[in-house]
């Protein structure tokens, strides 16, 4: 099963998917996920003074790389990396 939960407040949006599902299920889901994030991003690049695009990828123990390096803590109110730290 694919659980999904959108959060909502004032300024802030925040969605997310975690799970698996049947592999036709799991690849509209995921399509969905990545159209928004593509979406997202080509704005991004075209209003760069208004929108700030950061993608990142989560790993086990609540450690984030970035392609600015690796955050220890992620701010769930706004997916932001809170504090960044360089790679050794």
């Amino acid at each position: 099963m694919i659980r999904t939960r959108l959060a909502k407040t004032p300024g802030v949006y925040n969605i997310e998917a975690i799970g698996h599902a049947r592999a036709d299920v799991c690849c509209a889901a995921s399509m969905i996920m990545q159209a928004a994030a593509l979406g997202l991003r080509d704005l991004a690049k075209q209003y760069p003074e208004q929108i700030e695009f950061t993608a990142f990828e989560l790993h086990i123990g609540g450690r984030a790389r970035t392609k600015s390096g690796w955050t220890d803590a992620i701010d769930s109110t706004d997916m932001r990396p809170t504090r960044k730290r360089r790679r050794k």
